[in-house]
């Protein structure tokens, strides 16, 4: 089976690397996310803003996180 098929169901879009790598976290226990939210990582911080599993915390400076 092609790889691509595992993460789509018939009725669903492609996932995301940004969702998949979320969904891996969440599996592997993760309770927490911090840091400072910037553009090359957008798609990964509104993963994490809609995981119901992992809490996430922003920071506006690197000292404060």
């Amino acid at each position: 089976m092609n790889p691509v098929n595992m993460l789509v169901s018939e009725t669903q879009q492609p996932m995301s690397t940004a969702v998949a790598l979320i969904k891996m976290l969440e599996e592997l226990g993760v309770q927490q996310a911090y840091g400072v939210s910037g553009g090359a990582l957008s798609s990964i911080w509104h993963a994490l803003s809609v995981s119901e599993k992992i809490q996430t915390l922003h920071f506006r400076h690197e000292g404060g996180a």
